[in-house]
């Protein structure tokens, strides 16, 4: 892959990765939805799958108070 076609890619991935990041912050039970954006962009920086595993347990945590 040419170095232009590689920073291509890595642009996109961090333009998705800044849009996960920002919905996991301020979505309550958004973890699906950021899980599946992950996948559809193909990967994503560390601090992007760290914000999805926090976006997870805070989920898990609302779920146990609902019920």
């Amino acid at each position: 892959m040419s170095n232009d076609k590689l920073q291509q890619k890595r642009q996109m991935l961090e333009a998705q990765s800044e849009k996960i990041l920002a919905i996991a912050e301020q979505e309550e039970q958004s973890s699906l939805k950021c899980i599946h954006l992950l996948r559809v962009a193909g990967g994503a920086t560390s601090e992007t799958y760290t914000a999805i595993e926090r976006r997870i347990m805070q989920d898990e945590i609302l779920m146990v108070r609902i019920t």
